[in-house]
């Protein structure tokens, strides 16, 4: 569903109506409203089979940091690897705590990347590379809130419903309509259950795919 179509069917499910108030029609389809707040909303709580991404990059001798794609959220398991240099063959690092990096016998060692750590925004390697290295990655992404009519993306049209919803479900808080708010808090619930059953359904036949492709 477009941005659109889900606003003018929130209005109908609580109003009746596509014509609502003005300041709940500016609430609702505002940057930082209802609508966008749900979009996000679901992403920050769960990694979809649609959020997933891929970055290839070439880590440079003596440069031990990745400055991750600006739409990252997190590393998938087993997110990072290394790229043989004929190209054909692909190494997975192990993931370490920052705490851990400082704390190996040598954290000024060099030779091929072997672990990496979440540090700040960027992610770091150990041992720093003596060669260019390339580099293959998986990870969730964020997608972007919606803004015009006509915008839709995977979440919109999988997960419509929880996006309609939920929407309603704040809706009914902020004008605090109890008995709408527990019956769309139900629907929510239901809907994002549905949504994440087809989340690991997908999962589950792309696992081996993912490092086939890249």
């Amino acid at each position: 569903m477009t941005l659109i179509q889900i606003y003018n069917k929130i209005l109908w499910l609580y109003y009746g109506d596509t014509i609502p108030p003005a300041s709940m029609a500016a609430n609702l389809n505002s940057t930082y409203g209802i609508i966008q707040g749900i979009h996000q909303r679901l992403q920050r709580e769960w990694n979809y089979w649609f959020m997933e991404a891929s970055d290839t990059d070439t880590i440079l001798a003596g440069t031990d940091t990745y400055t991750p794609p600006a739409d990252w959220k997190c590393e998938m398991y087993d997110g990072f690897r290394t790229i043989s240099t004929t190209g054909l063959y692909l190494t997975p690092l192990t993931r370490v705590k920052i705490n851990e990096l400082s704390s190996f016998p040598d954290p000024l060692a060099t030779g091929e990347i072997l672990y990496y750590a979440n540090m700040a925004g960027l992610i770091g390697f150990y041992p720093t590379p003596t060669r260019d290295t390339s580099i293959f990655v998986l990870y969730y992404k964020f997608l972007p809130a919606p803004v015009n009519n006509n915008d839709e993306d995977e979440l919109m049209i999988h997960g419509a419903d929880c996006i309609v919803n939920g929407s309603v479900m704040e809706l009914a808080e902020t004008l605090e309509n109890a008995n709408k708010y527990q019956a769309y808090a139900q629907r929510y619930a239901q809907s994002l259950s549905v949504l994440r059953q087809l989340d690991q359904t997908k999962k589950s036949a792309n696992v081996k795919q993912r490092y086939e492709d890249y």
